[in-house]
């Protein structure tokens, strides 16, 4: 249950400008009372204590908000199945894949293959997509995650998506925690 992807996200409303970061899931922490040493590993081990994923979610964003020096009042976790019904329920989302993506992980049931070219990615696709590290490791994963995030809120405000309210609705009522609530 290590934490994929970490992405702080702000929203001016004045400017109407959000502005995303995204953290390295390698980073170092040091978190006193949990034996981690990458922030991908907050999730999981507070899991493992608290058996609630509210828990682990709210210390994740605990400890990123230390690391960058901010109060994170909100947080939203989105588990692989909900994030896979969303892309589905869009109709996909379109990519542009510069050279061969090649990864095969054989214990964590892995298989990521992709040749240059133009994608419509469907949830699972998406998500080998997302998930794909080289030689570039975190940095390049970062950047690929920004402009498929990009392609991603392009679409949003789409007829489809539009259409798609009611279902993405349920989709995130079972795949999503969060202590936002609807006045927020």
């Amino acid at each position: 249950k290590h934490t994929d992807t970490m992405i702080v996200a702000s929203y001016d409303p004045v400017r109407k400008a959000l502005t995303l970061v995204s953290i390295p899931r390698d980073t170092r922490v040091v978190v006193p009372g949990l034996r981690v040493r990458r922030i991908n590993e907050v999730f999981a081990a507070t899991y493992h204590l608290s058996h609630s994923i509210m828990a682990a979610s709210s210390a994740t964003a605990r400890v990123v908000g230390e690391l960058l020096g901010i109060d994170l009042p909100y947080f939203v976790q989105v588990d692989y199945a909900g994030f896979r019904r969303v892309i589905d329920l869009l109709g996909g989302v379109d990519v542009q894949v510069a050279r061969p993506m090649d990864y095969d992980d054989n214990w964590g049931h892995l298989h990521i293959h992709f040749a240059p070219g133009a994608y419509r990615l469907d949830g699972l696709r998406s998500l080998e997509y997302l998930r794909f590290r080289d030689e570039s490791g975190d940095l390049g994963r970062i950047e690929r995650q920004q402009g498929y995030l990009r392609a991603l809120l392009a679409k949003a405000g789409s007829p489809r998506a539009l259409l798609a309210l009611p279902a993405l609705g349920e989709v995130v009522a079972r795949n999503v925690t969060t202590n936002l609530s609807a006045w927020d």
